[in-house]
């Protein structure tokens, strides 16, 4: 079943704009400035704008809604297809103007006739269930590529010990890389070569790679580098992956893979974050951002990741990169030089559970600030906006802070600016007592970063408000409205003739209070605030009965895309946009 409410007719002509990934681009700057339909006024009105529709989905659905436009769907009329997954392990594709199911649940399970399920979250990381529950499916957002039609997904599953596909009556678990055609998400069979298990070199179905499994989430979304329609050795998907939150001490590496587009069968590329013996963490999770990707002053291209608490040596020339941002040739060996930061506190953070990659990494656009023409940003648990110089990221330096007792001589946290030895650009503490567990974006309408901590609201720094050594910015607005645990905005402007309107931030409001590690208790809130004041334009709570979505995920992120705003929740599937109404309620 599912619910429409009356569209607009002015929707016909929007742009044709595909979102094809985590936030809109490999730099992870979540904006799009394509978008003719939703002007800040037509926006602001409950009259000409709310849910147009909603679909009920199969499980709680954590990854960001993907668009293609012109599809023909199983040989139909071209139509705006929106991909949408579960943790059952599930893929819809929905008419993105009406919320059709076009095809769906298409079940990723290879083997389920013979027993094979979703992970159960008892069954993993320890057992805790802390953060995902009851089933860990699909949880990093995929990647399209839009030349060869092909979608590329990580689906976690497991067969429970005693079924069918178990070995020797003991549960076995996997992460395997699928390809499907967008055209027709046929599964039989799939494209390139896939599905291919991902673990470590070597793990096959054996105790090592079900072990990887057992303890790992793919959480990040992916990434595709040099799309291209032939098959071309260059062409590579990356998939991240952190610990389960929970997963008993010694906690596993971080690790990320990188397989060759067009032919998945062969041997990928593999880096893990603390690979030495006796090391552990340096997670990748980054609230579900996708890793960066652009490049430094060289005109290479470099990945760019944050990771976890872990064990960190990369100072004295080890491997081991616990609370650091990361930096990768494409081929994912560390580039000589300035490959990494890691902030003087890091021993402290891990003592703490104060992790710094709670975030993603944004590239900024070449010259935003012409001090430091390639810079990146990125948040941390210790409520401070970190800006890096990619060419440079700046290493690790303990400073003039006090040692802290059981850790080396690396520094506590607060160290007074006084005392400076990051030796990266600067960094802003943007809030007092509130984590970031969220990822910034960026704006070229005000040339303006975005951000905002665990029920704080969203604010702006302006790059226009940044100078000196350390870089020190003043804020801009900010919403009156604080958000919720793990607002990641998004946001959408009409660029035309050299200057951009109607920019406008969109956020998505999880209630459920901080302390509650389990899933969401409380319907998501979606939010649209004019991107130049930040006062509020929309709230989707003030006409409950009308546009009220389902029950709020962690780190959901809204898509927009040609006059539509696309959230994902526990229970459904919802689309706003233009409609024509005369109550709100």
């Amino acid at each position: 079943m599912l619910t429409v409410l009356a569209a607009s007719a002015n929707i016909c002509c929007a742009q044709s704009v595909n979102v094809t990934t985590w936030h809109n681009d490999v730099a992870r700057t979540g904006q799009n400035n394509q978008e003719t339909i939703l002007t800040t006024a037509l926006v602001g009105n409950v009259k000409t704008f709310g849910r147009v529709c909603s679909v009920p989905l199969d499980a709680k659905a954590y990854a960001q809604p993907l668009v293609m436009t012109g599809v023909a769907f199983m040989g139909g009329l071209p139509k705006t297809v929106v991909y949408v997954e579960t943790e059952n392990d599930s893929i819809y594709a929905i008419d993105g103007t009406n919320c059709n199911v076009l095809k769906g649940p298409v079940s990723l399970l290879t083997n389920s006739a013979k027993g094979e399920v979703p992970a159960n979250c008892h069954d993993i990381g320890g057992g805790g269930c802390q953060t995902i529950q009851p089933s860990v499916g699909i949880l990093g957002t995929p990647v399209i590529d839009g030349v060869t039609n092909t979608l590329y997904v990580v689906a976690e599953s497991e067969c429970p010990a005693g079924s069918a596909c178990s070995q020797n009556g003991t549960s076995v678990f996997w992460h395997r890389l699928h390809a499907l055609d967008i055209r027709t998400l046929s599964t039989s069979p799939e494209k390139f070569g896939a599905p291919v298990q991902i673990c470590p070199t070597g793990c096959g179905r054996d105790a090592t790679g079900s072990a990887f499994s057992q303890n790992h989430i793919q959480r990040p979304g992916l990434l595709l580098l040099g799309a291209a329609p032939a098959a071309q050795s260059g062409d590579m998907v990356y998939a991240a992956f952190s610990m389960m939150d929970g997963a008993p001490a010694p906690h596993p590496s971080g690790w990320v893979f990188g397989f060759h587009s067009h032919d998945l069968g062969a041997t990928p590329l593999a880096y893990p974050t603390t690979p030495q013996a006796g090391a552990e963490g340096g997670g990748i999770w980054q609230a579900g951002a996708g890793l960066a990707a652009g490049p430094d002053s060289t005109g290479q291209t470099f990945l760019y990741l944050a990771t976890a608490d872990g064990t960190f040596d990369l100072n004295t020339g080890g491997p081991d990169a616990g609370n650091s941002v990361v930096k990768l040739t494409t081929s994912l060996t560390p580039p000589p030089g300035a490959n990494y930061f890691t902030p003087s506190d890091q021993c402290y953070r891990a003592s703490e559970d104060l992790d710094f990659g709670t975030g993603g990494v944004v590239l900024l656009p070449q010259g935003a600030l012409a001090a430091y023409p390639y810079l990146a940003v990125s948040t941390d648990k210790e409520n401070y906006l970190w800006f890096m110089e990619r060419t440079h990221l700046g290493g690790f330096d303990p400073g003039q802070c006090t040692q802290v007792p059981g850790c080396p001589d690396d520094g506590v946290p607060m160290c007074p600016t006084s005392n400076w030895a990051n030796h990266n650009v600067g960094a802003v503490n943007f809030t007092d007592d509130n984590q970031a567990r969220a990822t910034p974006i960026y704006w070229a309408g005000n040339n303006s970063i975005y951000l905002a901590g665990t029920y704080t609201p969203i604010m702006q720094y302006p790059l226009a408000n940044c100078s000196g050594t350390p870089l020190n910015c003043t804020p801009g607005p900010q919403t009156k409205i604080a958000m919720g645990t793990s607002t990641t905005p998004s946001i959408s402007s009409n660029y035309h003739g050299g200057t951009y309107a109607n920019g406008i931030v969109w956020g998505i409001k999880n209630p459920t209070d901080p302390p509650k590690r389990m899933p969401s208790e409380d319907p998501a809130i979606l939010y649209a605030f004019d991107a130049t004041t930040l006062v509020a334009l929309y709230n989707s709570s003030a006409c409950p009965t009308m546009d009220q979505p389902g029950l709020a995920t962690k780190f959901s992120t809204p898509t927009i895309a040609n006059g539509y705003v696309y959230i994902a929740t526990q229970t459904d599937f919802d689309i706003y946009g233009p409609i024509s109404r005369t109550t709100c309620n």
